[in-house]
């Protein structure tokens, strides 16, 4: 969904009696992940409500998805997915400088004993 949302973000999610076109929606792909897209708009067809999606960075739209299937419409969360970012990156730091020290621990060379 980019530039609205990257991997990785954290979004608050509510469902609603409709979604309306613009509407960022999550609703399941079907191979059990999650599908976060654009709502494009409505249509009925055999007496359901189907909404057209698409990814922003996607050049076709999805297959219909029931109304059924909506999970809920994307809430506006604008700082969480940046601590979590922020938060994911300092982890992979620590983490590094983690197993440094412990590869230096290892392999540290022996220190001359006097006699």
């Amino acid at each position: 969904m980019l530039p609205a949302l990257r991997d990785g973000d954290l979004a608050l999610v509510s469902a609603r009696p409709v979604y309306w076109p613009g509407d960022i929606i999550v609703f399941p792909d079907g191979v059990g992940a999650l599908k976060v897209h654009r709502v494009l708009g409505p249509m009925r067809a055999r007496a359901q409500w189907l909404y057209l999606t698409r990814g922003d960075a996607c050049a076709v739209a999805d297959s219909p998805v029931p109304y059924g299937r909506v999970i809920g419409k994307v809430v506006n969360a604008p700082t969480l997915g940046p601590i979590r970012r922020a938060y994911v990156r300092a982890k992979a730091i620590v983490d590094f400088a983690t197993a440094i020290a412990h590869y230096v621990r290892e392999h540290r060379c022996p220190t001359p004993t006097s006699t």
